[in-house]
């Protein structure tokens, strides 16, 4: 049984209905959340109404100091923590995946165990709105083999309930592919249960901590343009590619990201410098049927106004700067003409229209954004983003 720590207020009937009418709208994501790299030293960092100090070593640093990006330019949002500390049990919480105002946290602390050094894992969904947190019963599956990912499904418009996917890889073998196998927490019913072994061929060592929620699926990219999709509700596995793929584009040539906005899955596919200042942005049509070109993108008038995207370490063959930058997120508008990308420059995060090619910043980071996640997959080295959406909710996790 899940075990839970609240924050609650008294509610009635009004208050009540109120709730859930409010999580019947849509949820507009109002930020992201980037963990910082680790400093040496003595870091004193700022939370709330006081401080406290993390010394050196950095082996000895506990926690994870997060900036928040904001979406919005004119309209501020307070991010409602930097550190994430709503369990004191362990050493370490950090974020793992966020589905619509809730966050799927991984807490871990240090054990010695038969002699020997070792860590103990323990795994939440926390609602920072409300700042309400459960702790899930462990996969069994999941804490006995290699951990690959988890990811949290949740769309208040559909279910006040959400769930949990872990995957986890159960060996391989040149024959047959490497096996994997599905567990799935309900927050109904506060089980958790292994529901569906697969096994995928050698070639596709996919990075399923990248899990999208779209569709009552959750989707995984590859790098080479494969898609594998999770049907949650009739509990199948499904695959298709990507429109580079489908082209016939080495998957070397380019990097390829996905996103969840408004209730579209939107690929973008964005080529490996000098050609990364212009590419397209493609939809999946709903039955899944092939795709649809959404956008074309052009980062030139970027540079107008912050030159400081152009490299000065790496140059083309005929001496021109390549453009330098990490896209952190891809936000449709209400109107076309309304969606906006959010790319990561040095030392600043700026909001880009897409339509208008307008630019502005959003933030100044305050130490170096760990907005990637580097992974080693048998000497391949797969980089895939390492942040996090932020949305108001009233959810009771």
């Amino acid at each position: 049984m899940a075990t839970k720590n609240m924050k609650r207020g008294k509610t009635d009937e009004s208050s009540s209905s109120s709730v859930i009418a409010a999580e019947k709208m849509p949820v507009l994501p109002l930020g992201l959340f980037v963990p910082l790299e680790r400093k040496k030293g003595v870091q004193s960092i700022a939370w709330e109404d006081y401080e406290f100090t993390v010394p050196k070593p950095i082996v000895e640093m506990k926690h994870i100091v997060h900036d928040f990006v904001p979406f919005e330019i004119e309209v501020p949002v307070k991010p409602p923590f930097r550190v994430l500390r709503f369990d004191l049990d362990v050493e370490k919480i950090k974020i793992e995946h966020s589905s619509n105002g809730l966050l799927l946290c991984q807490g871990q602390k240090k054990m010695i165990v038969q002699h020997r050094r070792a860590i103990a894992y323990k795994y939440y969904v926390y609602n920072p709105s409300i700042n309400q947190f459960t702790t899930l019963p462990n996969p069994e599956y999941y804490l006995k083999s290699k951990h690959l990912g988890m990811t949290i499904a949740y769309d208040p418009s559909k279910s006040p309930h959400y769930k949990i996917i872990f995957v986890s890889s159960q060996g391989s073998d040149i024959r047959f592919g490497t096996s994997y196998m599905i567990e799935i927490y309900s927050s109904e019913t506060q089980t958790c249960k292994p529901i569906f072994p697969f096994t995928l061929d050698e070639e596709y060592d996919i990075y399923f901590a990248g899990g999208v929620y779209w569709n009552n699926a959750v989707h995984w990219h590859h790098d080479s343009g494969f898609i594998l999709y999770f049907k949650l509700d009739k509990e199948v596995l499904g695959h298709m590619y990507c429109p580079f793929h489908l082209l016939g584009v080495s998957h070397e040539r380019y990097c390829g990201y996905m996103y969840e906005s408004r209730g579209r899955l939107l690929v973008v596919e964005i080529p490996h410098p000098p050609d990364n200042v212009r590419y397209k942005i493609h939809e999946l049509k709903k039955d899944y049927s092939g795709w649809i070109m959404k956008y074309r993108v052009d980062l030139e008038q970027v540079s107008r106004s912050f030159p400081e995207i152009i490299s000065t370490t790496y140059r083309a063959a005929d001496g021109s700067g390549f453009f330098h930058y990490t896209l952190l997120s891809l936000v449709l508008g209400e109107k076309d003409e309304d969606s906006f990308l959010v790319l990561q420059i040095p030392k600043k995060a700026i909001r880009f229209n897409i339509v208008s090619r307008t630019c502005h910043k959003l933030l100044d980071f305050t130490g170096e954004p760990r907005s990637i996640r580097s992974f080693d997959f048998d000497g391949i080295y797969v980089h895939k983003p390492n942040t996090f959406q932020f949305a108001e909710s009233l959810c009771s996790v």
